[in-house]
C-alpha cells in the first residue's frame, strides 16, 4: 500500500463590516495538509565508513593494482516499524563521476575487479575540488523478522521486481543514481514481503588515483555521503 497524500486545501475566510465598502474586505487563509503512511517507519545507519589517517608510503608498500586501493568499510543499516509494511530504498550518491573514463577500478568485496559504471563510482574529491579517487557502493546480509530473504530490486518504480544476482553475505553492486527501489521477499519470491524489522550491510570500497598519490606534499582529506532513502510500496 502506498502512502496516501492529502491535498492541500486553502479555505478563506472573508469578513465584510457593514460599515466597509465590498472592496476593501479582508481575508485569511487556512492552509490545511498533511500525509498518511500505512506504518510509522525509520531507517538508519550504524556508524560512517571511515578510513582513517593512511600514510602515502603506506599505500606504496601495499603497491598499486589499478590504484591505491583502501579495502572495505562495513556500515550496518536497519529499517524498523511499528507494524509489518512493505517498504524499499533508494541509494543516491551527492555526486556521480565518469566511472566509465576512471583510471583506477574499485574492488568488489570479494577481491574481484568491479566494472565501471558513470551511475555507480563515486568520486572522491580534496579540499580543492581535484579528483583524488572513487568509491562504490555494494549490500549484503540482508536478514527480516529473523526469516531468510532474498534482495530485489525494481528498475521501474516497483512495477515489477528481479532478484539480484548475488545473495546472502555475497555483496551485491549497487548504482546510486537514486533510479533504483532495493527490497526483499520471501527466499524464491520476488514480491516485496511485509516486515516490522529489516537489517543489512553497506560496503564501501574506494581506490585513489596514484598520480594523485604523487603529487601529496600535505595532509589531504574526503569527505562524502551517499543517501539511503525509505520508501513506502
Amino acid at each position: 500500500m502506498k502512502g496516501l497524500k492529502v491535498s492541500v486545501i486553502s479555505l478563506a475566510l472573508l469578513t465584510l463590516p457593514a460599515s466597509f465598502a465590498l472592496h476593501a474586505a479582508n481575508s485569511a487563509v487556512v492552509n490545511v495538509k498533511g500525509t498518511l503512511t500505512p506504518a510509522a517507519c525509520n531507517i538508519s545507519v550504524t556508524g560512517t565508513a571511515d578510513y582513517g589517517t593512511i600514510s602515502v608510503s603506506q599505500l606504496k608498500e601495499n603497491g598499486s593494482d589499478e590504484g591505491y586501493h583502501l579495502g572495505i568499510r562495513d556500515v550496518p543499516f536497519n529499517i524498523s516499524c511499528d507494524s509489518p509494511v512493505k517498504t524499499a530504498f533508494t541509494v543516491t550518491a551527492d555526486q556521480l563521476g565518469a566511472g566509465s573514463t576512471s583510471p583506477i577500478y574499485i574492488k568488489h568485496p570479494d577481491g574481484s575487479i568491479q566494472e565501471k559504471f558513470d551511475d555507480s563510482y563515486i568520486p572522491l574529491t580534496d579540499g580543492d575540488g581535484e579528483l583524488m579517487g572513487y568509491h562504490a557502493v555494494f549490500l549484503s546480509n540482508f536478514e527480516a523478522d529473523n526469516k531468510s530473504i532474498d534482495r530485489i530490486l525494481s528498475n521501474d518504480s516497483g512495477v515489477t521486481w528481479e532478484k539480484m544476482t548475488a545473495q546472502g553475505s555475497n555483496a551485491s553492486y549497487v548504482r546510486v543514481a537514486g533510479n533504483q527501489l532495493f527490497s526483499w521477499a520471501e527466499s524464491g519470491e520476488l514480491t516485496p514481503m511485509a516486515t516490522e524489522n529489516m537489517q543489512g550491510l553497506v560496503h564501501i570500497s574506494a581506490a585513489i588515483i596514484p598520480s594523485y598519490v604523487d603529487t601529496i606534499t600535505d595532509d589531504v582529506s574526503f569527505d562524502t555521503n551517499t543517501t539511503l532513502a525509505l520508501v513506502y510500496i
